[in-house]
């Protein structure tokens, strides 16, 4: 550690480098970080690089021309780390083929930290332009440098390249050699991914013993996408609905808001299968009252099924507008069910013309199923 006493005349950008450069890490980032509240300019490539990776964190438009002051020092870790954040600027612009001309700049660098993480970005940016083999031979130089953090990523993404092409033993193969690496964010993200290729191969019990086996902490992405997966097989194949719940309790934490209500929604079934009508109404309920464009056709199924939940209880003025939202799907089969029960909850509260008319509609539906058709013509005769 080097100490960390201001040296007469020297400026916090100065002292952040003697620390950091005498390996004082927390001494150099709190300098760093008092510099940042100064008017004082940078001047030393690496107080550059450091501002400029601060600004970045901070949302501040000025990094990107602070990257490019340094972009050609001599220091390769200086040079990949500009090279780094000005390929990050571009990528968010979409401008592909100059981020991908960064991104050959810090390979070229030959940095043992940036050039891993660009390699396994650039086989990133490949596949998704459709460059399978560039792709491929990204990833394979990611993971022959032997990062503890990027190559184990490259592995994963190397693995899925060969799920897609039927290659299952080697896939499973890069999956397992990610998973023996401990890697506290590719292990769980490989056991998922090994635990889905099992499962479209039929491997259901393989397929359970990888999901559950990735299910540890609670806040992790992978621990909540393994919770999904192990609920929809507790459910659907097992009938083990008390585990359903569980997991899905878990699989509800999922950021994307699609998979998190989809989780509500069979939580919701979970519920119902198993007697407990009220935590099946609080499950559907999230799902309605999350934001429409965000939970998409999941959010008029669980109206629907709150809705009939209501229905049961003679609850009508409630049943109603739920029923109303689910009628809205754009499931033709399922917009016509939902326009019956929505009939009915009118019929139900005396109200004879909203019935007959939103019966009338359900009949009416391009490609309202047949039980469904009649059951809203006997409605209407039943009403005239």
């Amino acid at each position: 550690m080097g100490d960390p006493e201001k040296v007469p005349g020297e400026s916090a950008w100065e002292r952040g480098v003697r620390l950091e450069r005498l390996n004082d890490l927390p001494g150099a980032a709190a300098a760093y970080l008092e510099a940042m509240d100064t008017e004082e300019e940078p001047v030393d490539p690496l107080a550059v690089l450091r501002c400029a990776e601060t600004l970045e964190a901070r949302n501040d438009p000025a990094a990107e021309a602070m990257f490019q002051r340094i972009a050609e020092e001599e220091d390769p870790a200086i040079r990949a780390g500009a090279w780094r954040g000005i390929s990050r600027y571009r990528m968010d612009r979409g401008e592909i083929a100059p981020a991908l001309e960064a991104l050959q700049a810090i390979i070229e660098a030959d940095d043992p930290d940036e050039t891993p993480r660009a390699l396994r970005n650039l086989g990133t940016v490949r596949e998704d332009l459709g460059d399978v083999e560039g792709a491929r031979a990204a990833y394979r130089d990611a993971i022959e440098r032997d990062h503890p953090q990027h190559s184990q990523g490259a592995r994963v993404n190397l693995a899925q390249i060969h799920d897609k092409e039927g290659d299952h033993a080697g896939a499973a193969r890069l999956f397992r050699e990610a998973i023996e690496s401990g890697h506290p964010a590719e292990a769980p993200r490989a056991r998922v991914l090994l635990g889905l290729m099992l499962q479209e191969q039929g491997d259901v019990p393989q397929a359970l013993e990888w999901f559950e086996s990735a299910i540890v902490d609670e806040d992790s992405e992978w621990t909540q996408r393994a919770a999904f997966n192990a609920g929809v097989i507790y459910l659907m194949q097992l009938g083990e609905l008390d585990r359903a719940v569980d997991a899905f309790r878990i699989a509800e934490r999922i950021d994307e808001a699609a998979q998190s209500l989809a989780a509500s929604f069979f939580r919701g079934e979970a519920e119902s299968k198993r007697g407990n009508e009220h935590e099946a109404l609080v499950a559907y309920k999230r799902i309605v009252e999350a934001d429409g464009a965000a939970a998409g056709p999941v959010r008029f199924a669980g109206a629907k099924e709150a809705g009939l939940i209501l229905l049961r209880r003679e609850d009508y003025e409630g049943a109603r507008d739920l029923l109303a939202l689910a009628a809205d799907a754009e499931e033709p089969a399922e917009r016509a069910r939902s326009l019956l029960l929505l009939g009915a909850c009118e019929r139900s509260l005396g109200n004879r013309e909203a019935a007959i008319a939103t019966f009338q509609q359900a009949a009416s539906t391009p490609g309202a199923p047949d039980d469904v058709r009649g059951l809203a013509v006997q409605g209407m005769s039943e009403l005239r």
